[in-house]
């Protein structure tokens, strides 16, 4: 079985809505540090078999993954193949309503890369890349629900 790593966070939102800022307003919210290019825009097409991928208007196009699943409001499962690897790892995002908040679930495991020794060196790195991006969707979601 593939290695998988674990990360989650508790935003302040329904799932419906955390589901939306993840998929259609990544580009607002993705770290400007978590990308190839500065100056880009992040976007997922949102059907299965779309890209998930990062636009520079003179640098092009660069392909980060592809939507494997979507299930609106309640899940998200990519590939993910930025990096060195010569195959994609595989990313799993589940909205789970808790009271009046939404657990952000994210399972990452190895997918079709099947890193074996290597993963624990991989998973460190991702995990960090995951704490990043976790903490600016939840700054995210916390000043685009001030006011309402």
């Amino acid at each position: 079985m593939a290695n998988v790593l674990q990360k989650n966070a508790t935003l302040r939102c329904s799932p419906n809505d955390a589901f939306r800022a993840f998929v259609e307003k990544v580009d607002l919210w993705w770290p400007q540090g978590h990308r190839k290019f500065e100056g880009s825009t992040l976007r997922f097409e949102a059907r299965v078999g779309g890209r998930f991928f990062e636009d520079h208007p003179t640098d092009g196009q660069f392909v980060l993954g592809e939507v494997l699943e979507l299930t609106p409001p309640k899940a998200l499962r990519f590939t993910w193949h930025p990096g060195k690897l010569s195959a994609p790892t595989e990313v799993s995002v589940r909205f789970v309503a808790d009271g009046d908040t939404t657990q952000v679930l994210i399972d990452h495991s190895e997918g079709s890369a099947a890193m074996g020794e290597r993963w624990p060196e991989r998973a460190a790195l991702f995990v960090a890349g995951w704490t990043r991006v976790l903490a600016d969707l939840d700054v995210y979601i916390l000043s685009s629900t001030q006011g309402q």
